[in-house]
């Protein structure tokens, strides 16, 4: 099976952006119970399409890690909000009793014209007891070009839908800068 698998130490992505940059996600992890995610670097991501992150965790994950990972320069234009924002980490449906913790997370961006933004990560298990800890990641330069309905708001972390039993402790969000904004003249994150 895909039990206690372990991610680590790889370089994931161009060292600059380019014709060479990923398409749509860095890892992608699905019914992997205990994986590890630990000490890689994914970046320069540039989308096409909705759902695009660096790390997603699909679903049915158990006791896994997202550990000490750099996530950089993730980058679009898609027309994609709330739970299919470009985001640098995915928590996915019952993925429950796991750590998400010392990431850093820089310069997620949207730049659609009609108002759309990044999100530094996104927590949606569907589950209500998730018992899932993220703790001292580090957030910034999640941008978008905003509108006036916050599910269009660039958001460090974003808990969705019914996610319970999550602890949110020691992280560091900072959501700063602008770009053009969609119907004033700039949108801050």
């Amino acid at each position: 099976g895909s039990d206690n698998w372990n991610i680590s130490a790889n370089t994931i992505g161009p060292v600059t952006s380019g014709t060479n940059h990923i398409g749509f996600r860095g890892i992608f992890v699905s019914n992997a119970p205990g994986i590890v995610i630990t000490n890689n670097t994914i970046q320069n991501i540039f989308p096409g399409a909705s759902g695009a992150s660096a790390i997603y965790l699909s679903a049915g994950i158990n006791g896994g890690s997202v550990s000490q990972n750099t996530i950089a320069n993730l980058s679009s234009t898609v027309a994609a909000s709330g739970t299919g924002a470009l985001n640098g980490i995915y928590v996915g449906s019952n993925v429950i009793n796991s750590t998400i913790n010392a990431n850093q997370i820089y310069g997620v961006v949207n730049n659609n014209a009609s108002g759309y933004s990044g999100r530094g990560i996104i927590i949606n298990t569907a589950n209500g007891a998730s018992n899932d800890m993220i703790y001292n990641n580090m957030i910034s330069g999640v941008m978008g070009t905003g509108d006036a309905s916050a599910i269009y708001w660039p958001i460090g972390i974003a808990i969705e839908g019914t996610s319970g039993g999550i602890n949110l402790h020691n992280n560091s969000v900072n959501l700063s800068g602008s770009l053009a904004g969609l119907t004033t003249g700039t949108a801050s994150a």
